[in-house]
């Protein structure tokens, strides 16, 4: 027993030992690329501050050591997307200078998930439109973490050719949630718009979901008919919620009629209560007139979101609200009043009925 103990204690010992080393260890080598580090990040600094970058200076950066260079590389890679004009020109040409855009257009094809990753993120913040085809191809990739730091590359560089493939990313053996590619596709522009509508006659839902959303997102007004037709047709109930909250956000007069006959009982509940939010949009007599009405729906969802779009219709919306909140026990009283105290309006319990105070 006794030998089993001094074995044990041993093992501990050994333990702690272990431990302090590796904090040690982990303290030196922080220390060490703190140090190696702190001139080459004035270098950068500086590169970046002035107005013309000056051939030493880039000089300096393109020759440093390798371990030097790997110590400062991240803080260049994050400048990179915080930079514009000439001081990101000077900073891409350093990376150039190194070797390290073509490696990292080879590494997107490597063996390893850590070097395509990692290429990824480079040729990202570069906006490398060489490299939309080797990070589209990576959208299939069998990690993860590869396939999300390809879609964030593709948003970057903003080539629109990538539409398609993100769009196809939503589906298969390796699906990319439909949000994350509807924020992708977005920053694509303007252009990305005929692709977007193409994608909202696709059979397959999560296609129809991440171009409704991108739609939103642009707030394109060239999208009103197609997403009128979503609306209205959609087998999809979470396409048809999206296009009525893409229609609230354009404010055409033309799209406020398909969004309050989306309020209709028979149209399903979360329709309903998308469509009565987005019309809060207009501050029109028939869009008071029907939040007004909705304020007393039987279903929770409706009523609540009719109370807080009147809120946004102006004055008529206030004056609807306080009549709501003034009549006795009702459905509406509730949801009125919750709406004004919320917003920071008192209720006035002697609203009459007419709509002056009592």
């Amino acid at each position: 027993m006794t030998v089993i103990l001094a074995l044990m204690s041993g093992a501990t010992l050994l333990t702690v030992l272990i431990a302090v080393a590796c904090h040690v260890l982990r303290q030196y080598a922080d220390r060490r690329r703190a140090r190696l580090s702190a001139v080459p990040r004035r270098a950068l600094v500086s590169l970046v501050a002035d107005e013309h970058a000056s051939e030493a200076q880039l000089d300096l950066l393109a020759g440093l050591p390798a371990g030097v260079w790997r110590a400062v590389a991240p803080t260049a890679i994050g400048m990179l997307a915080k930079l514009r004009g000439d001081a990101r020109v000077a900073l891409a040409a350093v990376f150039e200078r190194r070797g390290m855009v073509s490696q990292a257009l080879r590494d997107l094809a490597t063996g390893s998930p850590i070097r395509r990753g990692r290429a990824a993120v480079l040729l990202g913040s570069l906006a490398r439109h060489d490299a939309v085809p080797g990070l589209c191809a990576l959208l299939d990739d069998r990690h993860r973490e590869v396939r999300l730091a390809a879609v964030r590359a593709l948003a970057l560089i903003g080539d629109v050719s990538a539409a398609q493939p993100l769009l196809a990313s939503v589906i298969g053996r390796r699906p990319t949630p439909p949000q994350l590619i509807a924020d992708a596709l977005a920053k694509l522009g303007p252009a990305v718009l005929p692709s977007l509508l193409d994608a909202l006659r696709d059979p397959r839902p999560p296609v129809r979901l991440s171009a409704v959303n991108a739609i939103h997102q642009l707030g394109a007004t060239g999208a009103r008919t197609s997403l009128v037709a979503a609306l209205r047709t959609d087998e999809s109930v979470e396409v048809r919620r999206l296009a009525a909250r893409a229609l609230g956000r354009l404010g055409t007069r033309s799209a406020l009629a398909p969004l309050i006959d989306a309020t209709g009982p028979d149209q399903p509940l979360p329709v309903r209560a998308e469509a009565t939010l987005a019309i809060g949009e207009w501050a029109s007599a028939d869009a008071v007139d029907v939040l007004g009405s909705l304020l007393a729906d039987d279903h929770y969802p409706v009523a609540h979101a009719a109370a807080r779009a009147l809120l946004r219709t102006g004055p008529a919306g206030l004056a609807t609200l306080r009549r709501a909140a003034a009549a006795p026990d009702t459905t509406a009283q509730a949801h009125a009043t919750e709406a004004l105290t919320l917003a920071g309006h008192q209720p006035d319990h002697g609203f009459a009925a007419t709509g002056h105070a009592s």
